[in-house]
């Protein structure tokens, strides 16, 4: 049984609004005392190192899964190629590989090559 989707009343749109005006006129140390207090605050080094690591293991048990999966057809049935084996375990490998780049986000900028004085 799901519930439908609730339609926000003229009254809640101007609560919205208010809080928005009142939390753009403090200052930015009371803004982040105000997020803290709600619980709003990115979580920590533990917890995004939790996240990691439960996406990392999952993605290594499917692919040992698909690989396992995958020598098994080849090499009972002889019905796969073993170039499909080669696309899963290079596109695997490439997705664990992308999960070291660094983020564009978080990136530094480029030192410029040419300092103005």
């Amino acid at each position: 049984m799901s519930q439908a989707p609730t339609v926000p009343s003229p009254v809640d749109a101007h609560k919205k609004q208010d809080a928005i005006e009142a939390m753009r006129s403090l200052s930015l140390r009371d803004q982040e005392d105000a997020v803290q207090q709600l619980g709003l605050t990115p979580p920590g080094k533990q917890v995004n190192d939790w996240i990691w690591l439960t996406i990392v293991v999952s993605f290594a048990i499917v692919l040992v899964g698909a690989f396992i999966a995958l020598a098994l057809a080849v090499f009972l049935y002889g019905k796969l190629s073993g170039e499909l084996l080669l696309t899963v375990f290079a596109t695997s490998a490439a997705f664990l590989a992308g999960l070291l780049t660094p983020s564009p986000t978080q990136a530094k900028p480029p030192a410029p090559l040419v300092q103005f004085s």
